[in-house]
């Protein structure tokens, strides 16, 4: 459905007359009634009855008038809006659900004071879920932990997360505690930045990890753990309430495996607005200074 032959249908509607409608709308007439008769074949009805002194509205185009008229005047009062405010829109963002606890909130209330009129869309899913979003343009901007590799994709690295590994007693040894072969890890399902990570350094070990229960959800992650059921390893800013109560010890990992990167990601093809432009920028700015 085009907006220009809904615009036609209006106009030979409202002045009966094919050729009056392309005088009004300074088009041929012949545009106007191939138009018309070729969006009629793909709706399987008449819209006008012909005769001699012009055209009337069917049954079924009756009906639809009212539905063209609603559709356009919606059109209308979207473009008067954006005509209005060049700011306006609205922004898509999936976040991993760590990001969203700790870093988006400050980034968001920052933008929202700049940019009131926009409509804001959060989301949660995994790194990998993540650049899927992107590929079906389903999000404007994702969060994404772990190194990108794509070259339709801008990346904005925003800063080194460190990760430490959480159980709710202390470990002396990790690799005696790996080694031991009754360790339980809590993660999230495939496509976790946080679990392959993980799972690279016990891989790099020689070790396997014989039992992994999979949660979608921090919480979920952080009780089970508290309650001792398994270790996971996590963000250290995202538990360091839980380490500071003596809920949880967080332990070290090898320097190779404790830092990810955390980015920012858009398609490289996608034309920025000024209120994208701004989100960029602030997410530079705010809160990894």
């Amino acid at each position: 459905m085009e907006i220009s032959t809904l615009k036609m249908f209006v106009k030979v509607a409202e002045l009966k007359s094919f050729s009056k409608a392309a005088t009004a709308l300074d088009i041929a007439q012949s545009y106007v009634s191939t138009r018309i008769h070729q969006y009629e074949k793909e709706l399987g009805t008449e819209l006008f009855i012909r005769h001699n002194k012009g055209v009337e509205l069917s049954a079924q185009g009756i009906i639809f008038l009212d539905y063209a008229n609603r559709i356009l005047s919606m059109v209308d009062e979207a473009e008067s809006m954006l005509r209005q405010n060049s700011n306006a829109g609205l922004l898509r963002i999936s976040t991993m659900q760590s990001t969203a606890q700790t870093y988006l909130p400050a980034i968001l209330s920052e933008f929202h004071k700049q940019f009131p009129e926009y409509k804001l869309r959060i989301s949660t899913s995994n790194a990998a879920m993540n650049i899927e979003k992107i590929f079906r343009y389903e999000a404007e901007f994702v969060y994404v932990a772990g190194y990108i590799d794509s070259k339709d994709i801008s990346s904005v690295k925003l800063t080194d997360e460190k990760l430490v590994l959480i159980s709710n007693q202390r470990i002396n040894n990790l690799q005696e505690f790996l080694s031991a072969g009754n360790t339980t890890l809590l993660a999230f399902p495939s496509g976790c930045a946080y679990r392959k990570q993980t799972e690279n350094w016990i891989a790099d070990q020689k070790l396997i990890i014989k039992n992994i229960i999979e949660c979608d959800s921090i919480p979920a992650i952080l009780s089970s753990v508290i309650a001792g059921m398994g270790y996971a390893v996590l963000p250290q800013n995202l538990v360091v309430e839980h380490i500071r109560n003596e809920f949880l010890y967080a332990h070290e990992l090898p320097k190779k495996y404790s830092l990810i990167p955390l980015n920012l990601c858009y398609r490289k093809d996608m034309k920025l607005s000024e209120g994208m432009k701004k989100y960029i920028e602030i997410n530079k700015k705010l809160p990894f200074i």
